[in-house]
């Protein structure tokens, strides 16, 4: 099956892409099948004429149609790479691979093919040197796609902090992994600097690595020396506060630091629901979850079926069906009375009473009376959305509603604006509640860049904050104009 992929999450749909005066948006376009992208000026930049678009970077987009692949540029729509190609893969230096008559070659920052296709797999990864698949063995190509580091063998992962784990006498399962034999780690040389003695072997992060041994795992140090000895049913990679999760040859999860220290000491948990937050993190123990402190020690006992991080100094907590609040101590100061509750945030939670939601405080008196059907907050714009009865309006976050429940469908606010529905269409308000679109439109999307996609009989187009029509509504979808994540 022809496909395409890539090596990074970003939001898909739009991107940002930057030139030399200033950052342009872009926003995917529908007519039809095809699917094209426009500009901020109303203006296609490419004419809605590929099955997908996939934005890589501020110069690379992957475009399809008919199952065959090619690259153009985002800001102009130009061709880069013709589609001809049974997939192509991008990395995050902008090199890449493609296949095309069954075999892979390597993609230069450029996107220009380079070498020849003669490999039956390339992994697109960054760095100066790829694994790639040749003959059913696996060496290493460079950005020339020259296979410098000679195919033999059974399978390689890419080179992370100078160094890439490879397989010797495994049996291979296909083109993603290998069962048995031993790992070892090459250097870009290819010499192998770490011996293949262990039964399995994972790339380098903030040199270190877990490796298995003896049915044990442990942490290797790029020098080959193991900086904490294999010991553990399994381990996990450390996160950013620098503890990793092991698994403890008595049962049990615990939490090392990267001495190999064991920061639960001799508690063990069944799983580790959270980071620190306030120096308090979400463990389970049995079927329950309580709270543990940075030496390990369970302070705030096991016995609630569900929780959240603390927040403004409380922590919702669920008992049986019912939500309440703690303190740091483990103490209950707003009881479990709600069917749902969210954190706090400006001294106020969202909460559910018997289906309907409302606001408390943390003395537990409501700030909002539990009587709307639903509630939406954005804490970015400090505004939240809420309806009841087929009415929807506004409230901010003092628990305030200051714009009224006279609306038969409500958006939160961007950049300002917020769409509301009236009878049938569509319009917008300003943070004050003013009419400043008036309702015309079958649906709305909310502003982005200083516009907003809309809906007439069946069609998108956009519109500025003025209202003034900006690109014509003759698609048949236009998304929001929204850069990718970074």
């Amino acid at each position: 099956m022809k496909f395409f992929s890539y090596l990074f999450t970003l939001l898909a749909t739009v991107a940002l892409v930057v030139n030399t005066n200033a950052q342009v948006y872009v926003a995917k376009i529908h007519k039809g099948p095809k699917i094209g992208l426009l500009g901020t000026n109303g203006k296609p930049i490419v004419a809605p004429k590929f099955e997908s678009i996939i934005i890589i970077n501020d110069e690379q987009a992957i475009v399809s149609n008919d199952g065959n692949y090619g690259i153009i540029s985002p800001k102009t729509g130009v061709e880069i790479l013709p589609l001809k190609y049974e997939e192509i893969n991008l990395s995050s230096d902008r090199t890449g691979t493609y296949k095309i008559s069954g075999k892979y070659g390597v993609l230069d920052a450029n996107s220009k093919p380079v070498g020849e296709a003669e490999y039956e797999k390339i992994e697109a990864s960054s760095g100066e040197l790829k694994p790639a698949k040749k003959l059913g063995k696996w060496g290493f190509v460079n950005k020339a796609g020259k296979l410098i580091i000679p195919a033999t063998y059974e399978f390689a992962r890419p080179f992370t902090d100078g160094l890439a784990c490879v397989n010797k006498g495994g049996k291979p399962l296909g083109d993603n992994g290998v069962q048995g034999g031993k790992w070892g780690y090459l250097d870009q040389t290819g010499k192998l600097v770490i011996p293949a003695n262990y039964d399995d072997a994972n790339p380098f992060a903030d040199k270190l690595a877990i490796v298995k041994s003896m049915g044990k795992y442990g942490y290797l140090g790029t020098n080959g020396k193991m900086v904490i000895s294999a010991q553990f049913k399994s381990a996990a990679p450390f996160n950013s506060e620098g503890f990793a999760q092991v698994e403890k040859g008595s049962g049990g999860y615990g939490l090392i630091d990267k001495t190999g220290k064991l920061i639960t000491g001799t508690n063990s948990y069944d799983a580790f629901n959270s980071g620190f937050v306030n120096d308090l993190m979400i463990v389970t123990k049995g079927k329950k979850v309580g709270f543990m402190n940075r030496t390990g020690k369970l302070v705030i006992p096991a016995v609630y079926d569900d929780a959240k991080p603390f927040a403004e100094g409380l922590a919702a907590v669920k008992k049986g069906l019912k939500w309440g609040f703690i303190d740091p101590t483990g103490k209950m100061v707003v009881p479990a009375i709600f069917f749902e509750a969210s954190s706090f945030y400006n001294g106020l939670a969202l909460m559910n009473v018997n289906g309907k939601w409302g606001m408390t405080d943390q003395t537990n008196k409501p700030v909002l009376k539990p009587e709307y059907d639903f509630i939406q907050f954005d804490y970015q714009e400090k505004v939240g959305t809420l309806s009841k009865d087929g009415k929807s309006g506004f409230v901010n976050d003092k628990g305030v509603v200051y714009i009224k429940l006279i609306y038969n469908g409500a958006h939160g606010f961007q950049g300002g604006l917020a769409g509301v529905q009236q009878g049938a269409k569509w319009g917008f308000i300003n943070s004050s509640g003013a009419m400043v679109i008036k309702p015309a439109y079958d649906e709305v999307r909310d502003f982005s860049q200083g516009l907003a996609a809309v809906n007439k009989a069946g069609k998108w187009g956009f519109i500025d904050t003025t209202g003034k029509i900006i690109a014509p509504l003759i698609y048949e979808d236009a998304e929001q104009f929204i850069s990718p994540s970074k």
